[in-house]
């Protein structure tokens, strides 16, 4: 507990607000749940897995352990989220999402190949299944001590007038990434069946909104940015990607770009831009109209 409280808790975020909620407020709210203080220990012992190549696998035996007994309590608990657990339900969900992408930074060496697609699924599942308790509990978090973790992601207000005109000084999307963004919305509209081209539509608008949220941020990216897009995909799509459907795998190069500025953040994101662009190409094969559409991706991946 006292790796995660002086070193762990700070690299979860770059906004201190969210550096406090996670250095105070989260083992505060462990006191009183056995499962979520097993998350916090299992998460701390991930990072000094990352840390300490020397002790890595002494470390991740330990984390395997305790996340083990996290999940145990977690999904007796799960069944019946309420007003007096949610927080501590919320508070292990945010950290199993951590560290579900923190098993890929202290354990693959070669996290590319067809196979690599099941590891974003399992990510997604994670994400969405927090939806439950935010639809529920949301007005709540807004008034509790956990609420910077939700409300710091709005880096600008969505019906402010800047807010389609951020500035490109801090830029660290491409500077055409929103011209991108609109030739894929174009593409899928002429090549998509009906139900698809609603969904893809709607999907590569929550791409352009993650997208314009990063560049009003600038340096200063929080996960929950990047997390929004997940959350907020149709069942349509996320079947898709469960299937490694081709324009699936555009979505998922597209969404790799907006992951790489993170990954440069977030030491428990290291290898998913490369893994996430590698896999997806890899199901492209063949598709020579799909590659033409994603090879900007690489590129820029490549280049950064």
């Amino acid at each position: 507990m006292h790796h995660y409280s002086v070193v762990t808790s700070d690299t979860l975020s770059l906004r201190t607000d969210m550096q406090y909620v996670w250095r105070v407020i989260v083992p505060q709210t462990g006191y009183s749940s056995a499962f979520l203080t097993d998350g916090i220990l299992a998460l701390s012992a991930a990072h000094k897995a990352h840390l300490l190549p020397n002790q890595r696998s002494t470390q991740l035996k330990l984390a395997a352990y305790y996340q083990t007994a996290g999940l145990q309590g977690f999904r007796a608990v799960w069944q019946d989220v309420n007003d007096k657990n949610w927080q501590e339900t919320f508070c292990f969900s945010s950290l199993l999402i951590i560290y579900v992408f923190s098993l890929l930074a202290v354990t693959d060496k070669d996290p590319s190949g067809f196979a690599f697609i099941s590891r974003i699924v399992e990510l997604f599942v994670c994400v969405r299944g927090m939806r439950s308790t935010m639809d529920t509990f949301g007005p709540s978090l807004k008034r509790s001590q956990h609420a910077p973790l939700a409300s710091g992601i709005w880096s600008v207000d969505e019906e402010d007038t800047s807010y389609r005109h951020p500035s490109i000084e801090r830029m660290v999307l491409p500077r055409d990434i929103f011209e991108k963004l609109g030739m894929l919305a174009i593409f899928f509209k002429l090549h998509l069946d009906e139900e698809r081209k609603e969904a893809y539509g709607c999907a590569v608008i929550q791409l352009e909104r993650v997208a314009y949220l990063i560049t009003h941020a600038g340096f200063h990216v929080e996960l929950g940015m990047l997390l929004l897009w997940p959350y907020t995909v149709s069942d349509v799509v996320m079947n898709d990607i469960h299937a490694a459907n081709p324009h699936a795998c555009v979505l998922l190069c597209h969404f790799a770009v907006l992951l790489s500025v993170f990954e440069k953040r977030f030491w428990f994101l290291s290898g998913w831009t490369g893994g996430l662009l590698s896999s997806s190409m890899a199901h492209l094969a063949g598709h020579v109209e799909l590659l033409e559409v994603v090879e900007w991706t690489q590129d820029w991946a490549v280049g950064i």
